[in-house]
């Protein structure tokens, strides 16, 4: 049991896999038990590969995203902010303030005409 065992661990298993596997497997002959033990064994390198091949991915990644960053601070450094902000609505100051005037004007004819109607309702 311990040599299948270390056969297992040597073909890149892990230990609580290998011996799962040694009690799985233990009505299998010798013959076949090494069968299964070489087939992992050739399965190792590829499983290497494709680890290393993702880890590179992996490392490809971050450092396309920390160029990409690197990229958006150097843009946000060299942005420009201007510190007053016109909200007016008219094209210059005179169109301003006669629409705020006719405004005005209107809200005071509304209200005129509400408190006369309700001062002509109480007589």
């Amino acid at each position: 049991m311990m040599t299948r065992k270390a056969s297992l661990i040597e073909a890149g298993l892990e230990d609580d896999a290998a011996l799962a596997a040694v009690e799985q497997f233990d009505n299998l002959d010798d013959s076949a038990f090494d069968a299964i033990t070489s087939l992992l064994a050739a399965m190792k390198p590829s499983m290497k590969k494709e680890e290393m091949k993702k880890e590179e991915e992996a490392t490809v990644m971050k450092k396309k995203m920390a160029s990409e960053e690197s990229e958006v601070e150097a843009a946000l450094e060299t942005v420009e902010t201007e510190e007053t902000v016109d909200l007016s609505v008219g094209s210059d100051e005179a169109e301003t303030e006669s629409a705020e005037a006719s405004i005005r004007q209107e809200l005071v004819q509304f209200v005129s005409a509400r408190l006369n109607k309700t001062s002509n309702k109480g007589e």
